[in-house]
């Protein structure tokens, strides 16, 4: 049996289905099944979508996909997320760079494999025709903005210009919030925050080449992972490719930090997250990635089920 009929929903109709999907699809064995199903409608309708069906199926798609990065392969992370996804991801809230980055330390070993992957993110961000809004009723796609962010890079990323394109850009992706309430009810990052990230990304594939990129994996992994020396290998891609292939390389796979405690983990959500006036998280899907992305990078499955869906008090509560 499907699970969803992919008709129009009202805004009750929407609520409820937001619930399923975070309480049933996101926390139960529907995910893939789920994912199966949207990917096959969205393939059928050429990724072409109305307002309506981007807060909700299209959406959910996005956070599917997102959540199944790292086990997507070159072309599907490559074609779907960055030829396709961009805008929405940085909407629930996900940094791209470091989705990117994580994605290359987990699926590849050689620098040459990781140079091939660039250069199709590269040529996809630039020719995606994916909307990201309309500027005086005029619609922007990823592709234009990212020819906006070369000619600034020509600019050296003068303070001022860039200022000023931030600025549209926060008007092109955000509505005035008096006109689209409800897509600050189901998009929560912050304005600000998601046009740095875009800016980022987008300043990642015009600064990172693909003889360059896995340096810059290296060099996050010792970072992210609380390396305090960098590697004696990262002196080229020769020396790393033969030290890789010759032993399964300490520079790609360092030991991973002690797990942090309920307590650490339960602070960090509070910090990063709202809540309501019941004491209730306004973003329960983030918060729920958040201990995912927080599971494998500490390799503990229990992370992930730290919060979880009480039937009886019909609502999320920390085990």
């Amino acid at each position: 049996m499907p699970i969803f009929n992919f008709t129009e929903l009202d805004l009750k109709q929407l609520s409820e289905r937001e619930q399923f999907f975070q309480n049933q699809i996101l926390r139960q064995h529907l995910a893939e099944e789920a994912w199966v199903e949207l990917y096959d409608y969205f393939l059928t309708q050429k990724f072409n979508f109305n307002k309506q069906t981007k807060l909700s199926y299209w959406r959910w798609f996005v956070i599917l996909t997102l959540k199944r990065n790292a086990s997507l392969s070159e072309e599907g992370f490559t074609d779907l997320i960055i030829g396709k996804q961009v805008l929405t991801a940085i909407l629930v809230d996900y940094d791209l760079v470091d989705l990117i980055i994580w994605y290359l330390y987990k699926n590849y070993d050689f620098p040459d494999a990781m140079g091939v992957f660039m250069v199709k993110a590269q040529k996809m961000i630039s020719s995606s025709t994916m909307e990201v809004g309309s500027w005086r009723d005029k619609s922007v796609t990823i592709a234009e903005c990212f020819e906006q962010m070369k000619l600034l890079r020509s600019y050296n990323y003068d303070s001022i210009k860039m200022a000023e394109f931030e600025s549209k850009l926060k008007q092109i992706i955000f509505p005035k919030p008096e006109a689209d309430l409800l897509f600050y009810e189901y998009f929560t990052v912050d304005p600000n925050t998601a046009v740095r990230r875009f800016v980022d990304l987008m300043d990642f594939f015009l600064s990172v080449g693909p003889d360059e990129i896995w340096k810059v994996v290296d060099e996050f992994i010792h970072k992210e992972l609380g390396e305090k020396e960098t590697s004696s290998v990262a002196e080229s891609p020769t020396t790393l490719k033969t030290t890789i292939s010759a032993q399964k390389p300490e520079v790609l796979k360092p030991i991973l930090p002690q797990v942090l405690t309920v307590v650490e983990i339960r602070n960090q959500i509070d910090a990063q997250f709202k809540k309501d006036s019941s004491g209730n998280y306004q973003d329960i899907g983030g918060v729920l990635e958040k201990l995912s992305e927080l599971s494998q990078k500490y390799n503990d499955p229990k992370i992930a089920e730290m919060l979880y869906f009480d039937e009886e008090k019909n609502k999320f509560v920390w085990q």
